[in-house]
């Protein structure tokens, strides 16, 4: 099921995407400035290229003055056409991580609700693959002389009531109408996966011999499928990583919820029930998007905390995931006062462990537990309720 981990591990990798675009924003209005002083080649007016060229340098001097401190000290020899091009620079920056952080947020909470997505697929490639079984045994009992039918009982997955329950499951199936999914966009995979890799399967070969399979065996092969195909087989991981760029961290998910569902099915009478990502989804999204905004909201005043208690280190040395893995931990530790201290700072130092370069990890360890030292003296950091709880 979907934890608070996982979602740090989302709003971190959000994170250092969302700083990886400012720094490629900044890099694009400074080049505006230099392209605002190239010579006009179509000009009839004679172009200085050297001073043109030092106008652009000064500029973008002073740019990268005001993307540092806020303020812009202009020099002497700054003139309108040298302080206009900052300001366009400055406003298209403004502008374009303004845009970038809404469609990072944006993003990173469609990621989680497609872990729907991925849960829902899972639910229907047996009823998948119950397709394409069910077309070959159409053609061939087509190609059966009528004494040779009587024989051909080897299909039970076109009848398995465990697929045909998920098929009958209205609640699924408008998911996946509202959602535009179905199996039938990557048939051409699918009917690969079903020669090579099902109709191999030992598993499944005992399945289609049974005569009158009962419901627990139907359940047992909709399992199979799940667990040791869907979950397991490397094609179809493959497949799936190249769908879900975090399949790695979302299949342990998805597995779990599908799963369940399978599990929990007593027979046509007793429907399926679609499972939450997360007993508490509204509550946990909530702090999930918390984090990434308050974050945001705090860049500038975290990055000098984590330069000031890292002297040892000049602050642009240090690696971008590690300072936004330090920038998130402040902003849990500082504004979550449910969030014991100790608890936040395990959690990423596990983060830093997956995440951090291996010179660095130990870098971050050291500096999560001096930077919550410092706030919980000066009082920033102040707990509350579950927040106390081994909050030393």
């Amino acid at each position: 099921m979907l934890n608070r981990r996982t979602l740090r591990i989302k709003a971190v990798q959000s994170y250092f995407a969302l700083e990886q675009s400012i720094i490629s924003d900044f890099e694009i209005a400074n080049q505006q400035i230099a392209d605002y002083f190239r010579p006009d080649l179509n000009s009839m007016e004679p172009q200085d290229a050297k001073l043109l060229k030092k106008k652009g340098k000064i500029a973008q001097t002073c740019f990268a003055e005001q993307h540092k401190n806020d303020t812009i000290q202009y020099p002497a020899e700054a003139d309108d056409e040298m302080k206009k091009s900052v300001a366009d620079a400055v406003t298209y920056f403004r502008n374009q991580v303004k845009k970038d952080k809404e469609a990072f947020q944006s993003r990173m909470l469609k990621d989680v609700d497609s872990i729907h997505d991925s849960y829902y697929l899972a639910l229907m490639l047996p009823a998948e693959f119950a397709l394409h079984v069910s077309k070959e045994k159409r053609k061939q009992l087509g190609n059966l002389s009528s004494e040779k039918i009587v024989v051909a009982n080897d299909y039970n997955l076109a009848d398995n009531k465990v697929v045909q329950a998920l098929l009958d499951f209205e609640p699924l199936q408008q998911q996946l109408g509202q959602r535009s999914l179905s199996w039938s966009a990557y048939r051409d995979d699918t009917s690969t996966w079903y020669k090579d890799i099902l109709k191999a399967d030992e598993a499944y070969k005992a399945y289609q011999l049974l005569s009158n399979p009962t419901l627990e065996q139907d359940k047992e092969i909709v399992l199979h499928i799940i667990k040791k195909l869907f979950f397991k087989h490397p094609t179809i991981q493959t497949f799936m990583e190249e769908k879900d760029l975090y399949w790695e961290e979302n299949s342990g998910i998805v597995k779990s919820l599908a799963v369940k569902t399978i599990k929990a099915f007593q027979g046509q009478g007793e429907p399926f029930q679609l499972l939450e990502l997360s007993a508490n989804l509204e509550d946990d999204l909530d702090y999930f998007r918390d984090l990434f905004k308050i974050t945001f909201a705090n860049n500038e005043e975290y990055e000098a905390i984590v330069a000031e208690k890292s002297k040892n280190w000049e602050i642009d040395r240090i690696a971008l995931i590690d300072k936004v893995i330090l920038k998130m931990a402040i902003a849990e530790m500082v504004h979550f006062p449910s969030i014991p201290v100790k608890v936040t700072i395990n959690e990423f130092i596990e983060i830093s462990k997956n995440y951090s370069t291996p010179k660095s990890k130990q870098f971050v360890n050291g500096l999560l537990d001096v930077l919550a030292n410092d706030l919980a003296a000066k009082g920033v950091i102040k707990k509350s309720g579950r927040g106390l709880i081994d909050n030393k």
